[in-house]
């Protein structure tokens, strides 16, 4: 009953916490490609949501049919409402935190250490995108069912645990490809930690078995071939090594700052790197020793999960594998007395807290900005011509991607003349300063001539 209670009150703690950080997130309408999403399950899963364990997903070489079920149950039982979509986004991401805060707490058995761990986590700027993007209730059961997995192959040892290890395991297998590396984790488990190596040998076994028998569906029968994913293109070891390393530090960097001349996420990436040097540094000096097997464990995950990834790099995909680099994270924070570690963790939390605050304030302008395009675009009459061309098309607001993919989608969502093309040679990135002046229209032909100064131009 206590353990009951006290897990209740640490998850509500969590909750009020990232209530702080991340509520904004439930005013932003749909934006970018979630139109596009929203199409597609309106017209192959609504009406059975289990229709996409039969067919691709929206981009014709994934194969999702978790994630995609889930948000064609939730668009059936609530509609075109984008509030539904964010609450549980944000549910299942307080879900996530406390599930690792009790992994960690197995591992290291200091409660105190293990609730600011799971809080750093929470922290980390580039988890703005997974509170904010629909598709990222993919991303998220992915990890909580590795974590389910791991939970109950690594801290448990009985066959009921062996069969819900494979059975979240699978779940994650078909609800993102970023999983399919997770027994190589277990093979890796069984080789550098010999204490748990019959186990994870089992482990690797019955994970491989699943994995390939999804395979072998997806491939023969359903011919949805994953070397076909634009992840597999132009690769080489340059590419694939350069975004290897780039993945350790992209947790660090909120939207808004991923950018090269974005002085910001340089300095909370020293600013993470500091204060694990110093926070190293000190307990060394004062001759305390670190847990060579968790450090081993951390780089085992890293690594397993870090490898489908770096075909190509998206920041989204950084979730798996930062919790690898949380465990080394972990490992330093459990060995500081708990008086110096609040002291030491307080400037980070609200550093990180106002720099998250401010992430969702930008969110919130750009998706206003997104609605406040669409909404002038739906005034048009196309006078039963049904082909559009856009110059200058705006894709991002302050790096926040607003109509990048999917825009044929977006535009035509709320229109009652539906285009049937739409072609945009080339696109712009607005800022605060980006200033768009009418100099001429021919309302007859539909033309109309802007100046637009202080925008970035992609073509």
């Amino acid at each position: 009953m206590n353990n009951w209670r006290s897990n209740s009150l640490i998850f509500i703690l969590f909750l009020v916490f990232n209530c702080v950080i991340w509520l904004r997130s439930f005013t932003l309408d749909f934006y970018n490609d979630e139109f596009q999403l929203i199409e597609y399950l309106e017209q192959f899963a609504v009406s059975n949501p289990f229709a996409v364990f039969s067919k691709e997903d929206l981009a014709g070489y994934y194969f999702r049919p978790i994630r995609d079920s889930a948000l064609a149950i939730i668009l059936k039982i609530f509609g075109t409402n984008p509030l539904p979509f964010r609450i549980i986004n944000f549910f299942l991401y307080n879900l996530l935190i406390f599930l690792i805060y009790k992994i960690i707490l197995n591992i290291s058995n200091n409660k105190v250490s293990s609730i600011i761990s799971a809080l750093f986590f929470s922290l980390l700027p580039s988890h703005d995108i997974y509170l904010v993007w629909m598709p990222m209730l993919g991303d998220l059961l992915t990890m909580i069912f590795i974590l389910l997995a791991f939970y109950y192959s690594f801290f448990h040892n009985t066959p009921k645990s062996f069969a819900l290890s494979l059975l979240f395991v699978s779940l994650a297998f078909l609800t993102k490809e970023s999983s399919y590396t997770a027994p190589l984790l277990f093979l890796a488990i069984a080789i550098f930690l010999p204490l748990k190596r019959k186990k994870f040998l089992s482990h690797f076994i019955g994970s491989s078995f699943a994995l390939t028998l999804i395979l072998i569906y997806r491939h023969f029968i359903l011919n949805i071939n994953l070397f076909q994913s634009t992840n597999f293109e132009n690769l080489s070891f340059g590419s694939i090594l350069l975004n290897f390393s780039y993945y350790s530090f992209a947790s660090f960097i909120p939207t808004f700052a991923y950018s090269k001349e974005n002085p910001l996420s340089i300095f909370l990436m020293f600013l993470i790197l500091i204060s694990l040097a110093t926070a190293f540094i000190k307990l060394k000096r004062d001759g305390k020793k670190i847990d060579t097997n968790i450090i081993l464990l951390s780089a085992i995950w890293y690594i397993s999960f870090a490898i489908p990834i770096s075909t190509l790099f998206m920041r989204w995909y950084v979730l798996l594998p930062s919790f690898g680099l949380l465990l080394i994270t972990q490992e330093i924070i459990k060995s500081i007395e708990e008086r110096t570690l609040l002291i030491f963790s307080f400037p980070i939390i609200i550093i990180f807290t106002t720099v998250n605050v401010y992430s969702m304030a930008g969110w919130e302008r750009a998706i206003k900005m997104s609605k406040e395009i669409l909404k002038e675009i739906e005034k048009i009459e196309i006078d039963g011509r049904d082909k559009a061309l856009f110059w200058f098309f705006p894709e991002y607001y302050n790096n926040y991607p607003i109509l990048r993919v999917g825009i044929q989608q977006a535009i035509n969502y709320r229109r009652e003349q539906k285009f049937s093309e739409i072609l945009i040679p080339v696109s712009i990135t607005l800022t605060e300063n980006t200033k768009i002046e009418l100099l001429e229209k021919n309302q007859s032909e539909n033309e109309f001539y802007f100046l637009i100064t202080e925008a970035k131009i992609h073509i």
